[in-house]
């Protein structure tokens, strides 16, 4: 019995061993081939190697197993492109990703990429089995529609040491719809930090693709110098645009101070305080207006502003990131970010362990409400005095019922893959609840031979202990037995044995006396 319930739980933990290894998927050892080009550049696992490829140009990925995908980290983004799996061809690179992971459908050891029109360039190419994919292949969607955060950064990293709060703590359990806008691109000076933008970003679990700004990232030490570098026009009419297009319920960015004085920080929040009243009036930025409509948003957040000032939580563990805090998160997140590593940056809240204030002066904890329409907080939430997109798009649903929008539909590719993955939770739940039955019926059969079993031993120790049927000699009034005498007449008095009875006695007697009579 004991053997039974030690056996159970290593079987099952076995069976649900065996289902994670069917429906996980395994990065595969590949071979990287295409006639007149290096490949070594792009199979060596680093971003800061790459290889050119022309207009036309094949990269065939082969393995010794089947390939469900490929996960490619472009240097720039390409054109539309095509994979090439057997006899079909996907396309691919229509919303242009950096970072991008086609599924190439299970059946086949080689694919090709297909070269799109003007050239690409490539850092690093992955292939997978079928299965779920490790955490830290990117799925990007597409940029929200409507988001409830919109974060500006001047550049890369920023939106983790100084904003990397205001982003986890709504991207944790899905809590709100985050969407993050660069007022640079780092193609333009520094194209591997892309790269650590991306990573970082997906580190802190946003899932929609960031918009890149069109400025040059250049260092200065006032905002009279960012000007230089780059229109101050140009930047608030890129503010002015991405908040109408995103239209978000809260806006986020920098220190008026700049932090540590940085001009590019400086110069996109004055962009953003500058536009805050503007962008619900049509009559303002009209191209952007006519474009996306005008959007006056509810809530402005400057980081370590003065006035109406929350803390947001930083310690608390988070269950859907592996029970790190929020500061942890954060911390792993300016990891991805390479190049920027050293004594002079690091994330801080501005909190010792204890709770006490230490001397970071940048705590990435701290913000002010700059401009409200909907009231002031009295907590440490942004999502005060708000209701989140999705929550609204629920309420209405209740309400009335409305045709699925384009944005929400799942392609009939992943509804098949899902309901696959859920025919075989289901089969597992058959097995395991038979297997369950089966030991069940086992150990009560085994209880009843046992029962069985118990019950005859009784009856034999019974029978052994019943007592013998031997007489008992009357006991007298001493404690002695009496002792039988003879009786009369018999001829056994004294011998022990049962005396004869009386009706033997009488004829014994009779044919005594008759015998004398006759004499």
């Amino acid at each position: 019995m004991k053997k039974l319930w030690i056996l159970l739980p290593a079987f099952l933990l076995c069976m649900i061993g065996a289902f994670a290894l069917r429906t996980n998927a395994a990065e595969l050892p590949i071979d990287v081939d295409s006639a007149d080009y290096d490949c070594g550049p792009i199979d060596d696992g680093s971003y800061y190697t790459t290889t050119w490829f022309d207009e036309g140009a094949e990269i065939t990925i082969s393995s010794g197993e089947a390939i469900d995908g490929v996960y490619i980290k472009w240097e720039s983004i390409p054109n539309p492109w095509t994979l090439k799996a057997g006899d079909a061809s996907i396309s691919a690179g229509q919303y242009g990703f950096l970072h991008e992971y086609v599924k190439a459908g299970k059946g086949t050891n080689s694919v090709t990429i297909q070269i799109p029109s003007g050239g690409a360039e490539i850092a690093e190419v992955y292939a997978y089995s079928e299965g779920a994919l490790p955490d830290y292949v990117q799925q990007w969607q597409p940029p929200y529609e409507r988001a409830d955060l919109l974060v500006f950064t001047a550049h890369s990293d920023d939106e983790v040491l100084y904003m990397g709060p205001s982003i986890v703590n709504l991207t944790h359990n899905n809590t709100a719809r985050v969407q993050v806008a660069y007022m640079s691109d780092q193609y333009l000076t520094e194209p591997f930090r892309n790269h650590e933008l991306l990573d970082g970003l997906w580190e802190m679990g946003v899932t929609h693709y960031p918009q890149l700004g069109r400025f040059w990232d250049l260092y200065s030490e006032s905002l009279e110098e960012a000007e230089g570098h780059n229109d101050m026009e140009e930047v608030k009419a890129f503010v002015v645009e991405t908040i109408r297009r995103f239209k978000p319920q809260i806006v986020v960015t920098h220190d008026l101070n700049g932090e540590y004085g940085h001009g590019m920080h400086r110069m996109i929040a004055k962009a953003v305080t500058d536009t805050a009243a503007l962008t619900g009036d049509a009559s303002q930025y009209t191209d952007s207006a006519q474009k996306y409509g005008a959007w006056d948003v509810p809530k402005t957040y400057l980081h370590l502003y003065w006035e109406n000032q929350i803390v947001l939580p930083t310690r608390e563990p988070l269950s859907d990131f592996g029970g790190r805090t929020v500061l942890q998160v954060c911390k792993d997140a300016f990891e991805k970010h390479g190049s920027q590593q050293g004594p002079t940056f690091w994330v801080d809240d501005g909190y010792d362990d204890d709770g006490n204030r230490n001397d970071y002066q940048y705590s990435c904890a701290e913000y002010g409400l700059y401009r409200t329409t909907v009231g002031t907080d009295t907590g440490n939430s942004m999502l005060e005095n708000l209701v989140t997109y999705d929550e609204q798009e629920r309420q209405e649903a209740e309400t009335a019922t409305q045709p699925e929008s384009e944005t929400q539909k799942v392609p009939d590719k992943e509804k098949k893959s899902g309901s696959g993955k859920i025919l075989w939770i289901i089969i597992l739940i058959i097995v395991i609840l038979l297997i369950i039955v089966i030991i069940i019926l086992l150990m009560r059969r085994k209880a009843a031979k046992e029962r069985q079993r118990r019950q005859h031993r009784e009856r034999l120790r019974n029978r052994d202990q019943r007592p013998q049927r031997t007489e008992q000699r009357p006991q007298q009034s001493n404690g002695r037995p009496q002792q039988r005498t003879q009786q009369k007449g018999s001829g056994q008095a004294g011998n022990g044995q049962r005396p004869p009875s009386r009706r033997t006695v009488d004829r014994s007697n009779s044919r005594n006396t008759g015998r004398k009579d006759n004499r």
